[in-house]
Order: C-alpha cells, then structure tokens, then sequence
C-alpha cells in the first residue's frame, strides 16, 4: 500500500510539472509572438525612411553617410528577416498558421527557388547541382512555406560547407514527392542528429561560415514540413557532409478541404523571399555591398597614418568591422580580421606589434577566448592590452573574459562614446607599462654593463687585491642604492648574491633565502616562475615575468622580474643579472580602474531596469486614466445633451403623462450625472492618497469613535449602488460596544473600498450577497479591532490573489469590471499606517473574503450627568451677506445658485484684485475664496484682506479657500494666509450649507456674547 501511495504521489508531482512546463511553453510562444508583432512597426518604420533616403536622387546622401545608413539598412533587414522567423515559428507552435495549397510544378518551382542561390554559392567556391525530375510532375503546396523549407535548407547548407559542392534533387516515388540537399560540408556527429530539430538547440564547436543564428532555423522547416503532412529526414558523415530529405504525400487526400478552396494565386515573384536569406549568406562570404575588410583611409596627410599607433580589430561580422573601423580610423591605424585565426596571422606578418587588439568573442574557427589564450601564452603578444566585444551581458561573462587575462569586456550594444574611452584608456595604460619597462630594462643594461666592466677588470686584475676589493665594493655600492631589487647567478641558476633592496620587495631577508631569489614567492605563482626561470636557463633566454611575493603580514607585492645572460666575449655564458621592479602601485591602480569600471556598468545597468520598470507603471497607469475618466465624462455629456433636450420640449405643451415621463427621465438623468462625477471624484482621491503615501504625508487623526458606527456609515454610503445591483449586504456588530481613538475617516476609507471591490466582482453573480463581520479583541491599553468582509462573487485565482494588493493591478478582469487599479493598494497602506494587518482568502468562482485589522488605544466613557438645557438657536439667512470669489463663470453660478436657495444675499468677484475692492466698500459676513485665479490669486487677497482689517480696526471675516487641489501643503498655505477653512473641489450643497450655518451660528453666538 505504501508503495502505491509513493507511486500514486509521483505520478501526480510530476503530472504537475508537466502541466507546469506547458503553460511555460506557452507564455513563451505567446511572448515571442507578441514581442515579434511589436518589432515589426519600429522596423516598418526604420526601413521606409532608410529605402527612401538611399533612392532620393533629388537630395542625394554624402558617401560617408550613404555608407552608414547602407549598414543600418542592412542589419535592419536581417533584424526583420530574425523577427519574421520568430513571428511563424511563434504562430505554428500556438496554431495559428493556415496553409493554402495549390497545385503547382514542383520540379520547376524548385529548380527556381533553388537559382537564387546560385550566386551566392558560386561566391563561395563551391559547386552547385539541380537534378530536375520530370517537368509535368505536379504536387499540392503552400508555395510561401515552400519557399522558406528550400531557402532554410540552402541557407543552412551553404553556412556549413567550407569546400566541395551542393546538390538538390527533385524526385517522385510511388507516394510521396522527394527534394534532397546534399552538402559535402563539416557534417554532424551521430549523438546530435536526433537533436538537429530541437528548437534553440545550437552544436557546441561547429566551424561554419558564421557564429550567427537562432537555432530555430531547422525547428521552423521540420515544422513547415509537418504542415504539408511530410516527414523531413538527415543523413550525415562528420566530416564529410549532411543530407535532408523532405518527403511530401501525392495527391489531395491528406489536405482539409477548407484549405482547398477560394485558392487566389500570389502575385509576389517566385523566389522573392530568398533575398533577405542571400543578403546574409553574402554576409558570411565578406561580399555585401560595403565590405568590412576594406578600411576607408584618409587621403590626406599619410605620414601621420604612419605615425599613428595601431589597433587590431577582430570580428566576423562585416558590417561591425566596417562600423568600428571607421570610428577608430580617426585616432589610430586599423588592421581587420574575421575570426582568431586570421588575427594571428597578421599579428605574426606585422613588424610591430599593434598598441591593442579589440576583438569579438563569438567567431567560427577561433573564437574571442581560444584567440586571448594564445596570445597571453606567447611572450612577444602577452603584454598587449585586449579588450573583448560580446553581446553575452552578465557578470559571468565578464568575470570569465577578465580571468583568462582580458583587459577589459565590452557588452554589445555599446556606444562610440564608451568604446573609445576605454580603448584610449587601455592604450595610455599599455604607454605606461612600456615606458616602464624600457626604463627598467635600459637601467638593468647598464648594471650588466656595470658588471661586464667588473667582471674585466677582476680578470686583469687579479694579483691586485686591492684593486679588487675596490672593484667589488663599488659594485655592491651601486646594487644597495638601486631602486631594484637586484640578484647575481651562476650559469646553474644558483643565487650568488642578492641586495637589500631584494629583501625590501621580497619580505625574506638575505640569510633565510633558501630558495634563492625566488624565496617568498606566493605559492600559487610558484609554479609558473619555477618553469619560466628553468626554461631561461636551458636555453639562454631572458627572463621577463610578472607574479608575486607573500610577506609575512598577508599582504601582497607585485615584482616585475627581469634577467639576462651575462655573456664573455667568447659567447660564454658566466650566469645571470637579474632585477626585481616593485609594481604594486601599478597593479592596484590597474585594479581600482576595473573596479570603477564593473561599479558603472553594474549602475547603468540598474538605472536602465528601473527606468524601464518606472515606464512600465506608468503607461498603464495613463491607459487607466484615459478609460476611467472617458466613461463617466461619457455618460455626463449624454445625460447633460438629455437633459437640454427635455428642458426645451418644456417650452411647448405637455400633458400630464408627458410631463411625468420627462421629470422621471430628468431624475434619471441627474442620479447618473451624479454617480459620474462621483467616480470622478474617486479616481482623483486616489492619485493623491497614492502621491500621499508616497511621500509620507499622511497625517492621522486621534478621535474617539465606535468601530460598529462605522460600519453602519459605510453600509448608508453605499446603499444606492448595493440597491441597483440588487446585491444584500448583512452586517455581525451587535455585541461590540467599544469606543477607540483613531482616525474614523481612513478606516471608513479603508471599508468603502474593500466593500466597492466586492461589490464589483459580486453583481453578476447568482447569488448576490456580502457580509460584513466585527470583532474587538482587547490587548490593553489597546484594542484590536478586526473587519471581514466576505462575498459570494467570481472570486480569484491564487496568482490573482498574490497580486491583489499591488499598485495599478487590474489582472484580467479589467475590462469586465473596471476600476483604477489603486483602491486595495491603498487600503492595505492606510491599514499599515493603523498599525494593523490586511489578507485575502479567495477561490475562483466560489468567492472571496478579505479581513483588515488595526490597533487602536481602548477609551472608557463614563455617563455624564443630564446638562442643562440651551435655549435654541435660529439663524435668518436673509441677514447674511456673501461674497463669492472665483474666476469660473459656471463655478460662479452654481455656488451662486447653492447660496441663493438658503435666501443668503451674495455678491460675486472674478478675481482677488475684485475681491480686495469690493471688501474695501461693503460689509461681509461670509467670503467664499477660490485659490487659483488670474491677476491676483485667492491667498495674495486674503493677506490684503487681513491687512486691512488689522489697519481699518474691521470685524474678523470668516474666509472659506476654495480649490481643486486637496494636498496638505496647500491647504496649510491657505490656513497660513489667514483662511479660516479649506473647501476642497468638487464641493457639495450639502457641505456649503454647513459652512455657512456653522460661520453664521459662530457670528450669532459672538453677538449676544
């Protein structure tokens, strides 16, 4: 039993990986085809002006410039013919590719499609044979894909044939029609034939014409193949050619009958299709329009060509080697090569060796790397700076190029720019090191000189004691005082004697050399001194290396070594002078330069994704915007045309029935106008809650309340829209008593918002209804106060569910329910901000319940005896005076018309300079104060009005700012201005009404005061 269940789970896990698997599979087929349509029009777009700007006779390009845009004109097309690809092979794999079929001559059509060929071929130096079958045969094809099946087999055909000759052959047996290509190029080993059509999959190590590809070349014509009801099957030899065999059934059996009918030939040209796969092929052969081999040179001025310094550049694409041949050829002296093999052989034809060599990584016969190997291993090429071109990003790459001895790794897409930067920087770097070294070795030269002479005169001396004593005091003078570390041998190898200077670089002193003038060396660079130093000696060379020595602190020094053969005149070799040179400064600078280098890309590269990211926010936070405030903008203009439309059938004659239909048809109108501008309203208290949260500007308030109120509040609140979309809301607060302090306004924000979200996803379902549950738990001084809400709507997927709370998250339900996309990521900020937490529990189609908590101090309140009665207060709105401030005609008006009702007396100004004047000769008891206004805006005039009623001794005004903007930072500049309240747009009847009975109650209780 336990067996089975073991068995019973793995097959279930890995049912789900496979399930997994799939729906990777096909979010990358649908990827590809996307990013594939979205290439298309940016390269629409660059091939059209490029085409039109190289035919324009009438303004026609400089040379210099015709021949730059030939090379984005050229890329352009391969970039397209590379998205075309990707596009097809997108749409087979998703099934979305049709094939129309019609009879045609297949051995004809072939032979031609074949023919386009034949140029590009010959080109190359190989042969190229057609063996037609019988002209009349005749097969049912879609000719588009056929085209791409010959061309694809052709193309890959050629890349792979280095010498030899291409065959195709056309044949007929019993069932199927047979096209064979034949190549006698570098073949396949047997272990990758079964994976040759794999999509992606490249073979490691092949040695074609280019490095170039997709690795979907092959996967899309086994593909195409399949749509024709055919089998594609290879033969190869490593080493000595390849074979495909494409078989496709006779007759019309095997085809759907809808993909028979309404056959409308192309007009297009046979073969057509094949110029983008030729354009390329004569890519690989070097032979496109503008060769890269050929470096355009400036006439004038040749002996400062000669003078220049020069770069080798390596790569086997022309169009690169044209490229950034043209932008070093102003500096320096350019060599080209197409791939590592053709590098070294001008490097070992060149008299002097080139100041750097730029070369790209991937290339056929020697790639970037084996070409850095080589050359870093060779004692006359080890010291020339290289700098490495790939268009592999990431810090592998980087760290692999940098480790087998780059001096630096260039990312494609670079700029000009940057390249030249670093190669200038590489070249100086490089001046440096030679200036150095001719230094050091011209002073080592002298010290052999040195001790040529002493040598001599020991030799004619050596009776004379004295003298030579003299001689060698003079000697070890001149070795104690050298800035080098200095060390003698005999013709062995064997340390004679070492100077203090030695000791100095080494860390070793001169009595625990044990190992000669190698002691202290670091263990993992002593292998390679050891074979160096042995191989000097065997054979007479010099000896030139750079390593290091351990000390005994832990630090490092970095020594240049350098030694020669200390030879008579009679070519007998006595031993070797050799010095130590101190280059640690040098290696740490060299080092610090990388570092500085790795710290730029690396914050590049972070700006570049979190610029992306920024505009990926904020595109569709625009398309949004533009759909949320359509809609209702939408149904306020139709129901604004509506009510026109009845007010002017009011001027003639109604009857009853007629004049009821029209006031229902007018409320109507109204209560949409009104849920319009509510959303509007919404979507603008949501921008600035986020621009608030944002910058922590959000300012909570500390006022007692009862958790239960606010509840029943939200439920009052959205009563109506629960009421049209017959959804039942029940609530469970009875038991919870408890008042807290807080900020009621946000958690009231926090439940309309939640209780709008499920309400949404709620009103298209069967059952229609929500719940709404409290529950108080008291964690004194504190109380956690604990809202569910839960529904019986669509509910949410758990990737849905994940991405509930973040900014701008509509998921796939946007267009079927709406919304901003900010209401939950506010709600679980401002819970945050309450100290609280904020989940979701959810299933698809079976509903959602999501619970919010905050902590909120505990407040008792204690009963208070019975106050005495107040005698009540009336106010006679007749008896007030108004002056409405604002530059909006119809703002003007409809607050005109709010204060009109109450039977207030007003008086309107268009601005503040109105404003101030008006004040100056009237009495107000109420100023209403738009903020934004030309000539003079509202807090200029409330200052001048302040102003003068400190200076005229006037009653304190009560003014009112009015404005769009509901950000704290201006409302405090209204307050600071002398404003007595802030009014935020768009206002309410309602609200105006309560101003002005609370201002006009405030002046009445003043007076009997």
């Amino acid at each position: 039993v336990g067996s089975a269940l073991v068995t019973a789970r793995a097959y279930q896990e890995s049912k789900k990986r496979a399930e997994a698997l799939a729906e990777i599979d096909r979010s990358k087929t649908l990827f590809f085809s996307n990013v594939s349509h979205e290439f298309r029009s940016p390269l629409t777009l660059i091939l059209g002006p490029l085409e039109d700007s190289l035919a324009d006779e009438e303004n026609p390009l400089s040379e210099i410039q015709k021949e730059r845009q030939n090379i984005v004109y050229r890329n352009s097309l391969r970039l397209l013919k590379l998205v075309n690809t990707l596009l097809d092979f997108s749409r087979i794999e998703a099934g979305r590719t049709q094939a129309y079929f019609e009879p045609v001559l297949i051995s004809g059509l072939t032979a031609k499609l074949a023919s386009v060929f034949r140029s590009a071929i010959e080109k190359a130096q190989l042969e190229f044979h057609v063996e037609e079958a019988d002209p009349d045969f005749e097969i049912f094809i879609d000719r588009d894909m056929w085209e791409k099946i010959i061309f694809n087999l052709l193309s890959n055909a050629l890349k792979y044939t280095l010498q030899g000759e291409i065959v195709v052959k056309i044949s007929k047996s019993k069932e199927f029609a047979e096209i064979s290509v034949k190549d006698t190029g570098i073949g396949v080993e047997p272990h990758e034939i079964p994976k040759l059509f794999e999509r992606f999959h490249r073979i490691e190590g092949s040695h074609g014409r280019s490095h170039e590809g997709t690795g979907i070349g092959l996967a899309f014509t086994y593909e195409l193949v399949k749509l024709h009801s055919g089998v594609i099957e290879v033969s190869s030899v490593f080493g000595q050619g390849t074979t495909f065999v494409v078989k496709v059934p006779l007759g019309v059996s095997h085809i759907p009958k809808s993909q028979l009918s309404n056959i409308v030939p192309s007009a297009r040209p046979v073969g057509s299709l094949g110029n983008g796969y030729v354009a390329e092929a004569l890519r690989w052969l070097g032979t496109s329009q503008s060769s890269g081999d050929e470096v355009p040179m400036l006439p004038e001025n040749l002996n400062s060509q000669r003078d220049k310094l020069t770069i080798l550049l390596v790569d086997d694409n022309a169009d690169m080697r044209e490229y950034v041949s043209g932008l070093l050829n102003k500096q320096f002296h350019v060599e080209v090569a197409k791939d590592g093999v053709d590098a070294l052989g001008l490097i070992h034809n060149m008299d002097k060796m080139p100041a750097l060599i730029l070369s790209d990584v991937m290339m056929p016969r020697m790639d970037g790397f084996e070409l850095l190997a080589i050359l870093k291993s060779d004692a006359k090429t080890k010291n020339i700076p290289v700098v490495l071109l790939s268009a592999r990003a990431g810090e592998e790459a980087r760290v692999e190029g940098l480790t087998i001895g780059a001096d630096d790794y260039l990312v494609k897409p670079f700029s000009a720019k940057e390249l030249m930067a670093r190669i200038n920087t590489h070249v100086e770097l490089s001046k440096l090191r030679i200036n150095l070294e001719v230094q050091v070795e011209e002073r080592t030269k002298e010290l052999v000189q040195v001790n040529e002479e002493l040598n001599s005169e020991i030799e004619e001396r050596k009776l004379v004691e004295i003298a030579l004593r003299d001689s060698e005091d003079r000697y070890r003078t001149l070795a104690r005082i050298s800035p080098v570390g200095i060390f003698y041998t005999n013709s062995d190898g064997q340390t004679r004697y070492l100077n203090e200077k030695w000791s100095q670089i080494t860390g070793v002193s001169v009595e625990n050399s044990r190992d000669g003038w190698m002691s202290g060396i670091f263990e993992e660079d002593v292998p390679k001194v050891r074979e160096a130093w042995h191989r000097a000696i065997e054979n007479g060379f010099e000896f030139f290396l750079e390593f290091r020595f351990a000390h005994s602190d832990g630090c490092h020094v970095w020594a240049l070594g350098q030694a020669s053969p200390n030879m008579t005149v009679d070519g007998i070799n006595l031993g070797y002078v050799g010095t130590l040179t101190d280059i640690s400064e040098r290696k740490r600078l060299e080092g610090e330069r990388v570092d500085a280098l790795v710290l730029a890309e690396n914050e590049q590269r972070q700006r570049l994704e979190d610029s992306k990211a920024h505009q990926v926010h904020l595109e569709r936070f625009m398309d949004m915007i533009c759909h949320e405030t359509r809609n209702p903008l939408n149904g306020i203009f139709n129901n604004l045309d509506l009510l026109k439309t009845n007010i002017l059938k009011r001027d003639s004659p109604l009857d009853d029935e007629e004049r009821t239909r029209m006031s229902k048809i007018d409320r109507e109108a109204c209560e949409a106008i009104e849920i319009c501008a509510q959303q509007q309203k919404v979507i603008l208290d949501d921008m600035l809650n986020v621009s608030k949260l944002e910058t922590n500007k959000i300012i909570l308030n500390s006022i007692v309340f009862q958790p239960k109120d606010i509840i029943h509040q939200a439920v009052k609140m959205i009563s109506a829209e629960t009421t049209s979309k017959n959804v039942e809301i029940f609530t469970k607060t009875s038991s919870h008593d408890i008042s807290v302090k807080g900020d009621p306004a946000r958690l009231l924000q926090v439940l309309t918002n939640t209780l709008s979200n499920s309400i949404r996803y709620t009103q298209h379902s069967e059952i229609r209804e929500i719940t709404i549950s409290l529950r108080c738990t008291k964690n004194l001084p504190n109380v956690i106060v604990e809202i569910s809400i839960e529904d019986t709507g669509v509910g949410m997927t758990e990737d849905q569910t994940k991405n509930l709370f973040a900014r701008f998250n509509q998921g796939k339900t946007y267009q079927e329910y709406g919304g901003s996309g900010l209401g939950m990521f506010i709600s679980k900020s401002l819970v945050e901000l309450m100290g609280g937490t904020i989940k979701v529990e959810s299933e698809k189609w079976k509903g959602t319940k999501l619970t919010f908590s905050i902590v909120a101090p505990l407040v008792t309140i204690s009963k208070s005896p019975d106050a005495p009665t107040v005698p009540t207060l009336r106010l006679d709105y007749s008896k007030l005076s108004i002056m409405i401030v604002e530059d909006n005609i119809v703002n003007q008006k409809v607050l005109g018309r709010h204060v009109q009702a109450l039977g207030v007396k007003y008086t309107i100004a268009s601005n503040g300079v109105e404003a101030v004047k008006l004040y100056q000769d009237n009495h107000f008891d109420l100023i209403f104060m738009d903020v934004e206004m030309p000539l003079m805006d509202g807090l200029e005039a409330t200052q001048r009005i302040r102003k003068m009623e400190k200076e005229q001794s006037r009653n304190h005004v009560p003014i009112i700012g009015l404005s769009g903007n509901a950000r704290q930072e201006h409302i405090d500049l209204g307050r600071a201005a002398g404003m007595d309240d802030y009014s935020v747009k768009p206002y309410t009847k309602e609200g105006i009404y309560a101003l002005i009975q609370h201002y006009g109650m405030k002046k009445i209780c003043g007076t009997q005061s």
